[in-house]
């Protein structure tokens, strides 16, 4: 009785309750706490419970008390007005602190230190809580099965060490506020089910990458290139290795005008229209020089018109319209087994492993579980039944190669979420997607005739190739690709046939016969012979014509198929002092590429050979090139002349 007397009108079961609650939630935080420090560990339930569910108990419980010490409070009082009881001694309409009475001392001093208790455990807990929200448990795995694609990919990134939300939210309190607000509506999602079971890219409001990525990543200072090797193998018997070792202009060439590389890019202003979500349909594009002059260029067979342009919503280009996986990377099949051939994780010894790993990858299997089973069972019973000696022989290499196979399902590969290695297109590079292409690739063209040129050598240099159909220890210096394609390389991407196999390198049967087919557009040149007078008479005349009309005008009237400078066989073209092509009557393709190390078939550097002759001021250069009306490599004299900056050219087949 002395207890009850003592705690007065907090003597009733809703305050009792509240006791319990509170005092129960204040030792819970306190040991949940305790084990996360000592034990190093990051659960996200764990987390969920010590940071949130426990201080709202803490919080209900402490409530709960003067909630019900009132209510009896009240009831009493309003019991003694009525004269329905009769009391020692009259209730006032409020409480009164009289710390003269022991007991309310006694209450009072209790009621200061457990605030003082509440107040400390309630700061720890905000301050973990909101540490909590920013950490990757936090964002990968609270949200599960529904983050488990992108949380996956995450772990197996360059970027695995990185937070979440040092990309996703960044710094400063404004985008916190954001992020937190879209995770409001995020939550709602996950409870009611209304998610869309594949989550779509790119992120509309994604923070600017200028204010997240450059946080650690700074474009302009990147000014060399960077040499860089890739390994494939073939998805044959020996898994044959193939090798490329490649200079990649990130930061271009010192001192040059492509100084600032690829990542001119993001160092200058560049804006786009695009027609899909995903950006990979771009008919329009804006670029801003250092005067503030914009130059925009259009897609030559989908443009968009004017009013399109004026009310298209122009983005701002940055480091994520390339980089748009820095974090969540998927590999294709062919892709991640390349990777543990390099690594030695699996035995290139075993035949077929490539060819055969990649088809069981791109099985269609109904759930994660049956992918895994049947990897685990396939995989060994193929080297059983077609090389039974040695299977017996590297039954560890099988069993480890079926290991890394199954590892590779499941980092790229989610049934649940309808998401695989393909769901999300990587926009580095051009082998499985558009990539670069979606605006390199000579279709885009400006009012003054200039094209966004395909040209490999813009983004990169070839410095050695390894493969089965080069001969051993011969210099490459443009790729070769392993089966013969023909000019299928130049005018079809990468991403066309290799995304379409399924992420498996096509064998040289498969290529034959999927080998794409065009049809030939006509001819721009007709007659089988011109002299050399005509082919002189006509370099001349766009000497006068670009006197009279200008550099850029000429260029322009030189890149038209069906302009006066285009007469049965005869079409001029014209490159720069440096070997690029700038303009060119029968294939503006070439516009744009770096032509300065072409050889011909004896080898010559025929081009180099231009520009030695016309500094001269002008002159013939005799040559071998494949004639465009006889698709034949044929004997070819060319005139060549020094025209202000320009090499104006015509030649003629023999």
């Amino acid at each position: 009785m002395a207890l009850r007397h003592k705690v007065g009108f907090a003597w009733n079961l809703i305050s009792l309750i509240g006791m319990v609650l509170a005092v129960t939630a204040a030792g819970l935080i306190i040991v949940f706490s305790a084990f996360e420090a000592i034990s190093e560990t990051e659960h996200a339930y764990l987390g969920l419970m010590t940071y949130f569910l426990f201080p709202g108990m803490l919080i209900v419980g402490l409530l709960l008390v003067p909630v019900g010490a009132w209510l009896v409070r009240s009831r009493r009082r309003n019991a003694a007005i009525e004269g329905m009881v009769s009391l020692e001694e009259e209730i006032p309409p409020f409480p009164v602190l009289n710390l003269n009475d022991p007991n309310k001392r006694h209450l009072l001093i209790f009621f200061v230190l457990a605030s003082v208790v509440f107040v400390i455990i309630m700061a720890v807990a905000s301050i973990q809580g909101f540490e909590f929200t920013e950490s990757t448990t936090f964002c990968g795995e609270l949200c599960h099965p529904v983050m488990t694609p992108e949380f996956t990919a995450w772990k197996n990134s360059p970027h695995a060490k990185v937070k979440c939300v040092e990309c996703h939210v960044g710094p400063g309190s404004a985008w916190y506020v954001k992020a937190k607000i879209s995770g409001m509506k995020q939550l709602y999602a996950i409870v009611f089910h209304t998610y869309p079971e594949t989550i779509e890219t790119p992120i509309e409001n994604l923070r600017p990458a200028r204010e997240t990525c450059e946080q650690c990543h700074w474009p302009d200072k990147f000014s060399v290139a960077r040499q860089k090797i890739f390994y494939h193998y073939a998805p044959n018997e020996d898994n044959t290795q193939r090798k490329i070792d490649m200079l990649i202009h990130i930061g271009g060439s010192p001192m040059a005008a492509t100084a600032n590389g690829i990542h001119w890019h993001i160092s200058s202003e560049v804006s786009f229209i695009a027609r899909d979500q995903k950006r990979n349909d771009i008919p329009y594009i804006a670029v801003k020089d250092k005067n503030g002059k914009i130059t925009e260029f259009m897609d030559t067979e989908k443009p968009l018109t004017k009013d399109e342009v004026a009310k298209g919503r122009k983005r701002l280009m940055d480091c994520t319209d390339c980089h748009n996986r820095p974090a969540h990377i998927y590999r294709s099949p062919g892709e991640s087994i390349d990777l543990n051939f390099v690594s030695n994780r699996i035995d290139r010894k075993l035949p077929f492993l490539k060819k055969v790993a990649v088809e069981m990858l791109n099985r269609p299997y109904k759930t994660k579980e049956e992918g895994l089973e049947t990897i685990a069972k396939d995989l060994p019973a193929y080297y059983a039944k077609n090389y039974p000696q040695l299977a017996q022989e590297k039954q560890v290499s099988i069993t480890t190669a079926t290991g890394v196979v199954k590892d590779i399902y499941q980092q790229n590969f989610f049934p649940a979420m309808k998401v695989k290695w393909s769901t999300y297109p990587n926009n580095i590079g051009h082998f499985y997607t558009p990539g670069c292409f979606r605006c390199h690739d000579d279709k885009h063209k400006s009012a003054e005739g200039r094209f966004i040129s395909k040209s490999c050598d813009i983004c990169h240099a070839v410095l050695g190739q390894v493969q089965e159909n080069i001969p051993p220890g011969a210099l490459v210096n443009q790729f070769v690709h392993p089966v013969d394609i023909g000019n299928e390389l130049y005018k079809t991407n990468c991403s066309e046939c290799h995304v379409a196999s399924g992420g498996r390198d096509v064998t040289v049967e498969e290529a034959q016969l999927t080998k794409p087919t065009r049809a030939a557009g006509p001819a721009p040149v007709v007659n089988l012979h011109r002299d050399q007078e005509a082919a002189k008479a006509m370099v001349k005349k766009a000497a006068a014509f670009m006197k009279a009309n200008g550099e850029a005008k000429t260029l322009e009237e030189i890149n038209d198929l069906k302009g006066q400078f285009v007469k049965g066989e005869l079409y001029l073209f014209a490159i720069d002092l440096q070997g690029h092509m700038i303009a060119h009557g029968a294939n503006p393709k070439l516009v744009g590429k770096s032509m300065i190390d072409f050889k011909d078939a004896d080898g010559k550097y025929f081009i180099q050979e231009f520009i030695r002759v016309a500094r001269k001021g002008d002159g013939w250069v005799d040559y071998k090139w494949v004639n465009p009306v006889t698709r034949k490599t044929e004997p070819k004299s060319t005139y060549v002349e020094e025209i202000g900056n320009v090499i104006i050219a015509c030649g003629i087949y023999h």
